[in-house]
């Protein structure tokens, strides 16, 4: 799952957290932010665009995640079509 970092204070970061797994201990959930770039096509032309900037691991848990949404933070239009 995704979900605002509940530890940033802008509201720019994401956490990345698993939600299910049934084959292998899991992984640590990663915190990310999405920065514009700009990028050029073949024929030169300038194309803006978006890029992951991973920005480690984050200790909170998909249940902390859903937690947090419960909390201050409720109501603040995290949903399946907010942009990222």
């Amino acid at each position: 799952m995704v979900a605002p970092d509940p530890d940033d204070e802008t509201g720019e970061s994401r956490v990345l957290a698993l939600t299910k797994h049934n084959l292998h201990r899991g992984a640590p959930s990663m915190r990310y932010r999405v920065e514009g770039r700009v990028v050029y096509g073949a024929d030169g032309s300038r194309i803006d665009a978006a890029g992951i900037v991973w920005e480690g691991t984050s200790p909170h848990s998909a249940s902390d995640l859903l937690a947090a949404l419960d909390g201050p933070r409720a109501g603040t239009g995290v949903g399946p079509l907010e942009k990222a």
